[in-house]
């Protein structure tokens, strides 16, 4: 059945297609969007915009066979609120409001549910993807387009572009109940993780580290809830957690507890001072906002250097890394009392089984894999800039992990192609990208802003 969300995608996708034709202009092919979650910062070359804003919908809910068909800039706000009506999630949903199905397809997304269903693009059944000579190929995981299915993820728009994808749902309940098992000893800590992943009972998982405790967060969906904390205002989630053992939150404030305090980079924003945080939390306890500062700051050199004039000189941490369970202790050490990060995202990973391996997305099936977060760290520092984030992608490797690729990155193009199948990569490059119009993997991610 044609309903009128699948007809007004289709006349979008022809009239973007009629468009291409005409488009003319010099330079790749480039992205245009209102806000990123990237946090790497290139020189604005001579670049074509594509401007897929309009794919923001919600094309179908299937609450019966647990299935959604969405556009590739629908933001996971909006993904949610359409999702809920029917009493339903998605199986994974990435941490802030703003996260597009298409950025967390081509980029990497996971979340406290990622134990159970993988990372966001293993929910993924089907998508169609814009090729940069204005064809789409529908792309699925045993259809003539396997190799760009399985090529995708982690490519961060350097094959292509989701115009649609169709994912996985989750039935729900109205609450979620967080209890919470706190310890001092990384190996005991890491151990009792990796034992709940295989907990059937289990809904969401994830910890933290803060100050000298670890703390693992369990969470399980019920029909009732005794009360119910808010943590969208005054209130700050993280800091509740060493404080509360049992905790209860309604469905959709858990999706979003991390979503009003940036994790906790919203203390760099006065946003933890109650005062400021009462006056002003109404308009910027939002993740976006909190983006758009740091994009204003970055984008005028002015401002950077009064930035350095008046603070030490520091290297700011904001990388997300994987490494197997039985080598996370080695690298808590390593970022807790080498590099002092804290606090720290923990989330634990596993595969889908089912489906074959994603060429950038290194981790092994039916393994543990812990994701270590961090978010806005300052290391004072009088090295070259780089210097600690070299020693975080070194110990990631020695640790046989992985690192996302949405924030700096710092490998040498040897040691970047050593990690990924450049191969299979160009042999895809040459295919669904023939003419080079949109920038190699490693380019796009490697490159750095030439003064």
């Amino acid at each position: 059945m044609v309903t009128e969300a699948s007809a007004d995608y289709q006349r979008k996708k022809n009239e973007l297609l009629m468009q291409w034709k005409e488009m003319t202009g010099n330079g790749a092919i480039r992205l245009h969007k209102k806000r990123s979650n990237l946090f790497r910062h290139r020189q604005n070359l001579p670049a074509r915009w594509l401007d897929l804003t309009r794919f923001n919908r919600v094309i179908r809910i299937d609450p019966i066979n647990l299935t959604a068909e969405v556009e590739g800039l629908l933001t996971y706000e909006d993904f949610v609120a359409e999702t809920l009506k029917y009493n339903c999630l998605p199986q994974i949903v990435p941490e802030l409001k703003s996260i597009t199905v298409g950025g967390a397809i081509a980029g990497l997304g996971a979340e406290s549910s990622s134990f159970r269903y993988g990372w966001v693009h293993e929910t993924v059944s089907e998508m169609e993807v814009l090729l940069s000579h204005g064809e789409v190929v529908c792309c699925t995981p045993n259809n003539e387009h396997r190799q760009l299915f399985y090529a995708f993820p982690s490519s961060y728009g350097s094959l292509g572009y989701v115009l649609k994808a169709k994912l996985g749902l989750i039935p729900i309940k109205p609450y979620v109940k967080l209890s919470r098992l706190s310890f001092r000893e990384p190996k005991a800590y890491f151990a009792k993780m990796a034992e709940l992943v295989e907990a059937p009972a289990v809904d969401y998982l994830d910890g933290v580290s803060l100050g000298d405790e670890l703390l693992i967060t369990v969470g399980q969906f019920v029909d009732q809830a005794p009360y119910v904390s808010n943590y969208r205002f005054m209130n700050i989630y993280y800091q509740s957690i060493p404080k509360k053992s049992t905790d209860y939150l309604t469905t959709v404030d858990y999706i979003w507890r991390w979503d009003p305090d940036w994790f906790w980079c919203s203390k760099y924003f006065l946003m933890q001072n109650k005062f400021f945080r009462f006056l002003l939390g109404k308009w910027l306890l939002k993740s976006t906002v909190y983006w758009q500062i740091m994009h204003f700051v970055n984008t005028h050199p002015w401002v950077q250097r009064f930035t350095q004039w008046v603070t030490p000189k520091t290297e700011t941490i904001i990388q997300d890394l994987q490494i197997p369970v039985e080598n996370a202790g080695e690298f808590y050490q390593f970022f807790k009392h080498d590099l002092h990060i804290d606090p720290m995202l923990i989330c634990p990973i596993k595969l889908n089984p089912s489906l074959d391996k994603f060429l950038f997305c290194q981790l092994a099936k039916n393994k543990v894999y812990i994701n270590f977060g961090a978010y806005g760290n300052f290391i004072p520092s009088d090295q070259e800039a780089g210097y600690f984030n070299r020693l975080i992608e070194t110990k990631v490797s020695a640790c046989n992990g992985s690192k996302w690729l949405y924030s700096n990155v710092f490998y040498t193009e040897q040691e970047f192609w050593r990690l990924y199948d450049k191969s299979t990569y160009f042999s895809l490059k040459n295919q669904y990208d023939p003419q080079g119009l949109l920038k190699d993997i490693y380019t796009k991610c490697c490159e750095k802003i030439v003064s």
